[in-house]
């Protein structure tokens, strides 16, 4: 599958690879250490909680509105801890849902059986940079939160494509450069991101700081659309998410209070793709359908 490695952004290159193989296992770890934060954060009534929220329920969206049959394949990478998987499987699709941290694997099946819907969702420990599914075997390709932690974002991103079926659906995020918080956010902002990557990593190579989970460098629309193009996949659906909470040098500039109000009032004019907002969301949501004939499982 064909890959761009001018988008450096996205970890691409042999010592970007050697680098972030070194720091997966750091990954992996806070995922460990967190793993029921991501469970309890959709019940959060803060605005951080909101902003998942409004994540998966676009996803749903988008999803529903695709038409797929009942026994449409669905892959959803980084599945954490299942609850997309099972709701998906309560519509009634096959569910194969993996991650790389067994806790979150658990919990997926917990949530599977609680729900009635063992029997549609299977799971797996994977690696989503070497998929163990044959080539076309989805009709969906689900990778929420994943793409900021991966070592090779764009090898990993080329492997879905792999195992979608010709003209079958890539569903994913990433983050974003341009996103209003990172340039409110000293500690965030994407110009700084380089020199903030190099400091950190001669911190811990003379033991002055911990070593901590590292996300890529947030990346721009244009530089999703060429990878997208690049992974022979066309564009079907794009918009930004998440607006708040907005911090400079992790404090909070406003309470929830008025935080959540601001971010429904920006959020909706980045939906009515207003021209100041569309682009300014903290992340990239975007489907993708692959090049080929045949094979999806839609309904007639």
């Amino acid at each position: 599958m064909p890959t761009n490695g001018r988008l450096k952004g996205l970890g691409t290159g042999r010592s970007a690879t050697r680098l972030g193989e070194r720091s997966q296992s750091v990954v992996d770890a806070h995922f460990e250490e967190t793993s029921s934060y991501w469970e309890s954060i959709y019940e959060d009534p803060s605005l951080v909680g909101n902003v998942y929220r409004n994540r998966r329920a676009v996803t749903l969206a988008w999803i529903d509105s695709l038409g797929l049959r009942a026994s449409a394949q669905i892959l959803d990478v980084g599945c954490g801890r299942g609850l997309l998987s099972t709701m998906l499987a309560s519509r009634g699709f096959a569910v194969t849902a993996v991650d790389h941290v067994t806790d979150m694997l658990d919990a997926t099946r917990r949530h599977a059986t609680e729900a009635g819907v063992s029997d549609r969702v299977s799971t797996g420990l994977a690696d989503v940079h070497s998929l163990e599914f044959g080539d076309g075997s989805f009709d969906l390709v689900i990778a929420l939160g994943v793409v900021p932690w991966l070592h090779s974002p764009t090898a990993a991103m080329a492997e879905m494509v792999r195992v979608l079926k010709p003209e079958g659906f890539l569903l994913a995020s990433a983050d974003n450069r341009g996103a209003l918080t990172g340039f409110v956010e000293p500690l965030e902002n994407p110009v700084l991101h380089p020199a903030r990557e190099m400091l950190k990593r001669v911190l811990e190579e003379h033991g002055r700081r911990h070593r901590a989970a590292k996300r890529n460098r947030p990346i721009s629309r244009r530089e999703l659309d060429r990878l997208i193009a690049s992974l022979g996949l066309e564009r079907v659906r794009w918009q930004t998410l998440g607006f708040g909470p907005f911090t400079v040098f992790r404090r909070r500039l406003l309470p929830d209070s008025l935080g959540a109000p601001l971010y429904d009032r920006l959020q909706a004019a980045a939906d009515r793709g207003a021209t100041a907002w569309k682009s300014t969301g903290a992340q990239h949501l975007f489907l993708a359908r692959k090049n080929g004939e045949g094979g999806l499982g839609l309904r007639p």
